[in-house]
């Protein structure tokens, strides 16, 4: 299975809200290493598309006073402040690491997967930017779109995970890495019961069964079920989708380079079998 990994070509990486910020704003030192990683497997020659989330977090220390809950429009206009902020910290990590990485800024609604002229636009966009090897970093469109800051019947949108997957499935990536704060799936939350079974690999709907749901994380809009409906319409479209704790050092290169021959970082890798794609029309065209 590892090795199997290791081989993925082009790599969707999303990372969460508690990856990229902390309780004071950007999480800088982990934001840096996980640029770090970035950089090292573009140089293994790995195409890698990533989904970020972090923008409202990091408006909303920029403009708002106080800890009480934002309503929807104030959400809205953290966002907009917060994009600008979170692509400048990456244009300004990126360019520490390596200056010969390029980046671009892509800002989605749920049309641009159920327009299809929309739909072809994109992709075909997103394949130029490949081609001229620049990073595409991807985030919501939240001023404009509310399908992620509130519940949505139709799509599942939660904190860029179901995002993440329409990008790995329509991009016909080899592999969807979610970076959450836990090593993975499990049977319990491992951050109160240390017993709690951890999942190596999920096949069956049935091992879904076992694993634990539980509540949101805080700052977040997804939590494990999110990632389990991103994996399952990531299955759909038969790619595999790899759940890791982010907050670990070198994480991104401990599990996907080929060079790294230390034992990797707990993860959950969730196959895309036929049992576990999840039925639906989401984003679904003919070419």
């Amino acid at each position: 299975m590892l090795e199997s990994i290791r081989r993925s070509h082009r790599i969707v990486i999303k990372l969460g809200t508690q990856v990229v910020t902390s309780k004071f704003g950007l999480a800088e030192a982990r934001l840096r290493a996980l640029v770090r990683d970035i950089v090292f497997l573009r140089a293994e020659k790995k195409e890698i598309i990533l989904v970020s989330s972090g923008a409202v977090g990091l408006g909303r220390n920029e403009i708002v006073q106080g800890g009480n809950s934002l309503s929807l429009a104030e959400k809205q206009a953290c966002a907009a402040v917060g994009q600008g902020l979170l692509m400048a910290e990456y244009h300004r990590l990126f360019q520490e690491n390596s200056p010969v990485v390029k980046i671009a800024q892509l800002l989605l609604t749920n049309e641009d997967f159920f327009t299809r002229s929309r739909y072809l636009n994109l992709r075909a966009t997103l394949n130029k930017l490949l081609a001229f090897d620049v990073l595409p970093i991807i985030n919501e469109n939240d001023p404009v779109s509310d399908m992620e800051l509130k519940s949505s019947k139709r799509v599942p949108f939660g904190d860029n995970d179901m995002l993440s997957a329409l990008v790995a499935s329509k991009l016909a990536a080899d592999l969807l890495v979610i970076l959450t704060d836990v090593d993975g799936l499990f049977s319990d939350n491992p951050q109160t019961n240390p017993e709690a079974e951890h999942f190596a690999e999920i096949k069956k709907r049935e091992q879904l069964k076992r694993v634990k749901v539980g509540a949101k994380s805080d700052g977040g809009r997804g939590g494990v079920q999110s990632k389990i409906e991103a994996a399952r319409v990531a299955a759909a479209f038969r790619v595999p989708t790899l759940i890791a704790n982010g907050l670990q050092d070198r994480v991104l290169t401990t599990i996907l380079s080929a060079q790294n021959h230390a034992n990797p970082a707990r993860f959950t890798y969730i196959h895309p079998t036929r049992d576990l794609a999840k039925k639906n029309k989401i984003g679904q065209y003919d070419d």
